[in-house]
């Protein structure tokens, strides 16, 4: 009997000091989120270059095959016609090359209208100096200020209070809610980095006379997407900040359970938004086509009006 409860005493002081050693080498966890999307943004720059030569490929077959149709239309629309041909000819090499120009700058462009948008977001939500996946760090944080403030021995031997329990609980879901948020995060700006370097593919459809809203779209979802980042960093910044207000305000010693709710309300608040709220603000760019021929209309009216002229 003395060698069973002994063996319970060792594997609750082994416990303890596990998980108390854990929490305190897991904070600035904040580190690890930038890692995670440095690495995803290397790897998406380093395959870039890749998706743009098959975007190229893909543009100037479409490219050629729509100077085909367009020269073939002429010329069995009643004869061969230079005047015609020649208006041809202008129109396409403009549209063309405007549509080769998005293509090969396309990766610049993106990457600055998201980082831009996302700079915005870091700026007005106040986190300057500071990473947003930093929020992390507040649930270890709390986690580790709790566990240093229980006593190994009132554990072992008057066990734990109703208040105890119950502020532990609170503590673990304020770390889950804080993991899920930190997700969000992360999942975001690596998904900014593949969708920028990956998706640029789509612009080579811009070759295609008949495909240009799909080049244009890739721009529509990347202004979508940096309005999305910038929602969010404004999002984690501000309820960071409130936050860690809270956890400052927090008693010293033995916490009341009543602080612990308090930080759980407002972690809670600040997943609701996350989770409900940038995904809204990215659809204020419209989810319809925006009409890629739009520009290539124009400047075929324009070639036009230029050979009535003369």
């Amino acid at each position: 009997m003395k060698l069973s409860k002994l063996s319970i005493i060792l594997i609750c002081i082994g416990v303890f000091l596990l998980i108390s050693t854990e929490s305190q080498a897991a904070l600035n966890t904040g580190t690890i989120g930038v890692n995670i999307v440095q690495k995803y943004q290397d790897a998406a720059r380093s395959f870039g270059t890749t998706i743009v030569d098959a975007a190229n490929r893909l543009f100037w077959t479409f490219a050629l095959l729509s100077l085909v149709a367009r020269l073939m239309k002429v010329m069995l629309s009643g004869g061969i016609d230079i005047g015609e041909i020649l208006e041809q000819l202008i129109y396409w090499i403009i549209v063309t090359g405007i549509f080769s120009w998005l293509l090969n700058n396309g990766t610049s462009f993106a990457s600055a209208i998201v980082n831009g948008l996302g700079m915005l977001g870091i700026q007005a939500g106040g986190l300057n100096g500071s990473s947003p996946t930093q929020i992390l760090d507040i649930g270890f944080t709390l986690l580790a200020s709790y566990l240093n403030n229980l006593s190994l021995l009132g554990i072992l031997f008057n066990g734990l209070s109703f208040d105890q329990v119950f502020s532990g609980i609170l503590v673990l879901v304020i770390l889950a809610m804080c993991a899920y948020i930190f997700g969000v995060v992360v999942y975001t700006l690596c998904a900014s980095w593949l969708y920028i370097y990956a998706g640029v593919f789509v612009v080579g459809f811009g070759g295609g006379e008949w495909l240009r809203d799909i080049a244009v779209n890739y721009y529509r979802q990347v202004i979508g997407l940096g309005l999305e980042l910038m929602m969010l960093m404004l999002l984690v910044g501000t309820g960071q900040s409130l936050i860690i207000s809270f956890q400052t305000m927090m008693s010293a010693g033995t916490v009341p359970l009543t602080e612990y709710a308090a930080m759980f309300a407002a972690t809670f608040i600040l997943l609701l938004l996350v989770k409900n709220l940038p995904g809204r603000f990215s659809q204020l760019v419209g989810s319809g086509s925006i009409g890629g021929n739009v520009l290539a209309d124009k400047i075929k009216d324009k070639i036009k009006d230029l050979f009535k002229k003369d």
